[in-house]
Parts: structure tokens; C-alpha cells; sequence
């Protein structure tokens, strides 16, 4: 083989090498940021509040709770709107099912979980609202 032959075809190899690490690298970086678990802030929460957006809140509530996040005042009053969201999509679907016990169940969860709305209680409209309740 010429010498040219054997330098291209090193310099191909270690650049084969270079781009097999290379990429392994960034596939373990991406891999491991996708399993991190991120919390929502409590100005999060408003945003999505403020724009109407309880869907996210939803699913904001079930970050923290899984995060374990220690709640201010008002990320609380957030979580409640939350799951009064939720229990309310929940007797919605309970109602067309005609399933009675269950729709007292949920009944249930979203007083309870409007009693803890605080100043936030203005949710509780926008949500009947929003799901004709």
C-alpha cells in the first residue's frame, strides 16, 4: 500500500473515533437530562393560572408532588385549583357515564378542594365555566 493510502485512511479512522466518542458523550448528557426531574415554580403556576391553562397546572401539581417540592401559600391555593381541575374533568365524564357513586365521590374532592382555593377561589367559576358545569 502507498503511504497517501495509509495517511487517509488514518486520518479517516481517527476521525471515526473522534465522532463515535463524540456522540456516545452527547447520548449520555441527553439521556440523563431527560431523566432529571425539574420543578414548577410558583410563578409558573400563576402564568398558567392567568392564562387559563389548568391542563398544565395538572400536571405542574403532579411534578411537585412527585418532586417532593416544599409549596408556599400560594403554590398550595395552585395545587387545590389543580386538583379541583382535575376531579372536575373526572365528574364531567362520571356524569355521562350516569355513574352516581362516583360523581359523589368526586363531588366531594372538588369542595374539598375548593375550600382550599383561598383567594384564588375565583378559579372554581372559570373552571365550571369552561366545562359547563
Amino acid at each position: 500500500m502507498s503511504k497517501t493510502f495509509q495517511t487517509i485512511t488514518t486520518i479517516i479512522i481517527a476521525l471515526l473515533a473522534f465522532f463515535t466518542i463524540l456522540f456516545t458523550v452527547m447520548g449520555i448528557f441527553e439521556m440523563a437530562d431527560g431523566m432529571r426531574l425539574y420543578t414548577v415554580s410558583e410563578d409558573s403556576f400563576i402564568y398558567a393560572l392567568e392564562d387559563g391553562r389548568y391542563g398544565d397546572l395538572v400536571e405542574s401539581y403532579h411534578r411537585n408532588l412527585v418532586s417532593d417540592v416544599k409549596a408556599t401559600d400560594t403554590m398550595k391555593e395552585c395545587y387545590a385549583i389543580a386538583r379541583y381541575y382535575e376531579a372536575a374533568i373526572d365528574y364531567k365524564l362520571a356524569v355521562q357515564e350516569k355513574d352516581v357513586e362516583l360523581q359523589q365521590t368526586l363531588k366531594e374532592k372538588m369542595e374539598t378542594a375548593a375550600n382550599e382555593m383561598g383567594a384564588l377561589s375565583y378559579a372554581k367559576k372559570e373552571i365550571n365555566e369552561l366545562l359547563g358545569l
